[in-house]
């Protein structure tokens, strides 16, 4: 999942019969899984949903409608907020002057179908990719980072490089913000009902430094002490582009409790150069290219496209894999390759100097 934590803190189909029941809850967006891959402008579409009764509107539209339709099922709605939701790219009105649905709001019976192809897929994965997955672990063991194995595992090579080869090799589309997508541009989309546990990856750039997070809806809450003092992160990639420790006391003073720097200022989370020569980018490089060519061998998007509606195989991996995502990382935490580092095992105990197990920081090129 692609969005900024940085600078966004400043961010009904026909149902099978039976299955009505075990949808009540789908009526309530919050107990729904939402989830954007996508580059945000300011905001991802997740709170637009929630404003006002957009997602009964977005559900009732998933059969084209009126207006009128609207306001006869007793659904009221104003002509701003439908704007509102086509300025979105979540609606769009046809010639008939009906609005419809064009985001996939998955109910329980795809959301099933949905999770038993990536069950399948991620059993195969995981017997690719498990032993390099320990000797990644080793690597970083050896490095004195084996408390940060689970998210640089989850963040920076599952949910990050792999998609970087995926959309170097064409499959997946690259997202760019565009007079046609000025607010946000990538994929949107929401099933139900909700994974136990879910965590996914916010990144945000200035200059040559990176700082990734990864999180969960609990863990985020959980950290908004540290979010506070967020502008401190920018003073520390300024340190760091010319030390290779922070020498601003203030910086050192509000980041440390946090498990980001030492009371001398080295950090105390990974900081990994974006180059093969760094040896924890290669083997996250390597890796993430063998989960790629999985991928592109094993996933049959035409078929995917036929049983779930999506609009093509950028889309089809998109959805798929993000559902692997937690699939393979539950696998490995399972198999005891991993573990789960506190403030996403229990959000709620978590001791702040633990936050920085599930941060980690990127140096490339300075952007010109």
């Amino acid at each position: 999942m692609k969005t900024s934590w940085l600078a966004g803190l400043i961010f009904l189909s026909m149902l099978p019969i039976g299955a009505a029941a075990q949808d009540k809850g789908i009526n309530d967006f919050s107990k729904n899984e939402s989830i954007c891959y996508c580059m945000p402008n300011w905001s991802t579409p997740n709170n637009v949903v929630g404003f006002d009764n957009n997602w009964q509107l977005l559900r009732a539209m998933q059969v084209p409608r009126s207006k009128e339709e609207l306001d006869s099922l007793g659904i009221p709605c104003t002509y701003s907020q439908l704007q509102l939701l086509r300025d979105w790219g979540l609606i769009e009105r046809n010639e008939d002057d009906r609005y419809q649905t064009v985001i996939l709001l998955l109910d329980s019976a795809a959301t099933t179908r949905l999770r038993a192809h990536s069950r399948r897929l991620s059993d195969e994965l995981v017997g690719v990719i498990r032993p390099s997955v320990a000797d990644y672990v080793r690597l970083l063991e050896r490095d004195g980072l084996g408390g940060h194995a689970y998210s640089l595992l989850f963040s920076l090579v599952t949910d990050g490089l792999t998609w970087k080869r995926l959309e170097a090799d064409g499959r997946v589309r690259k997202m760019e913000l565009t007079l046609k997508h000025p607010m946000w541009d990538g994929e949107f989309w929401t099933l139900y009902p909700k994974r136990d546990f879910y965590c996914g990856t916010n990144k945000s750039t200035l200059g040559e430094f990176s700082i990734s997070l990864n999180w969960s809806e609990k863990a985020f809450q959980k950290m908004i002490p540290l979010f506070k003092n967020s502008y401190l992160v920018l003073r520390m990639f300024d340190d760091l582009s010319k030390s290779d420790r922070v020498s601003d006391a203030e910086v050192i003073a509000g980041l440390s409790p946090f498990g980001l720097v030492d009371g001398e200022g080295h950090p105390t989370v990974p900081v990994i150069r974006e180059d093969t020569t760094d040896v924890i980018y290669a083997a996250s490089w390597k890796m993430a290219g063998t989960i790629a060519d999985f991928l592109a061998s094993h996933m049959d998007t035409v078929a995917l496209r036929k049983e779930f509606g999506f609009v093509d195989g950028s889309q089809s991996i998109v959805i798929l894999y993000h559902e692997m995502l937690w699939d393979v990382l539950a696998q490995l935490e399972q198999a005891g390759l991993v573990k789960r580092p506190a403030v996403l095992a229990d959000p709620e105990h978590a001791r702040p100097e633990e936050f920085g197990k599930v941060i980690f920081l990127t140096r490339g090129e300075a952007e010109k």
